[in-house]
């Protein structure tokens, strides 16, 4: 009797065993697809938001005249007057003083 009841626990621990990690393996696929779905709608509506910001007119004069100013920003911190060229350690990178001083003392860490 014991060694029936030792054989039925068992079979069902296997049972048992075998429906709970295929339960865990169809959740986890279905997670991964669900956060994969997430992801590629999110980039869509990126590069949704990129194209429709790139056909503005206002947007890209924008973004040209700010890189043409940080450059000559750069340009300037690096053959300025005395001290301009020295830096702030911010975050593990170096920042240009005289960027520092343009943001009323705030640092951007990129």
């Amino acid at each position: 009797c014991f060694v029936i009841s030792a054989t039925l626990g068992w079979i069902g621990y296997r049972a048992g065993k075998a429906s709970l990690e295929a339960n865990t393996l169809a959740h986890q696929t279905s997670i991964n697809a669900s956060k994969a779905s997430q992801l590629s709608d999110h980039l869509l509506t990126i590069e949704h938001q990129i194209r429709t910001l790139s056909q503005d007119k206002t947007i890209t004069e924008a973004m040209l005249n700010f890189g043409a100013a940080f450059e000559q920003l750069n340009a300037g911190a690096q053959q300025g007057p005395a001290g301009t060229s020295r830096c702030i350690r911010r975050a593990g990178r170096l920042l240009p003083r005289r960027l520092f001083h343009a943001l009323s003392g705030q640092c951007i860490i990129w």
